[in-house]
């Protein structure tokens, strides 16, 4: 149920805001669907992340969710696991795959009033680490 919820999220949140959306970083791959959902599960794992797929739509364009969060809320504000940037959405396009994350920076700064700065600093970090293991794959079609 945890998954389906999250996944809506980012669904609602991709379908409402199909142009610019402060709350998403979006990607663009050239790659086909599988190939690029299977290059993000070996780089995230590369990583030391343990991404588990949640299929949300399977006939095309198939939506899909890589979740990897180790379920530690912040103290501070338990709810704000749901928005994590621990969770990719990729969707299958005509011309490739998008593939997207909640903006940390977004996140911490609405939130920042209720947030210790360790625990900013800690979205932000993991942010970064998973925006990193995209772009890494995301380079492979690039070339």
């Amino acid at each position: 149920m945890r998954g389906f919820v999250i996944a809506l999220v980012l669904t609602v949140s991709t379908q409402i805001f199909a142009g610019d959306n402060p709350f998403e970083v979006r990607f663009s791959i050239s790659g086909k669907f599988s190939d690029v959902r299977k290059a993000l599960s070996q780089v995230l794992e590369q990583k030391g992340f343990k991404p588990r797929v949640i299929t949300i739509k399977k006939d095309p364009p198939r939506l899909e969710v890589l979740d990897f969060c180790d379920d530690r809320p912040p103290q501070e504000l338990p709810e704000l696991t749901v928005l994590y940037p621990c969770r990719i959405y990729i969707l299958e396009g005509e011309r490739g795959t998008r593939v997207g994350m909640i903006n940390a920076d977004a996140i911490t700064s609405a939130f920042r009033d209720r947030l210790s700065d360790g625990t900013i600093t800690s979205i932000k970090n993991l942010a970064k680490r998973v925006r990193s293991a995209i772009k890494e794959v995301k380079k492979k079609w690039e070339r």
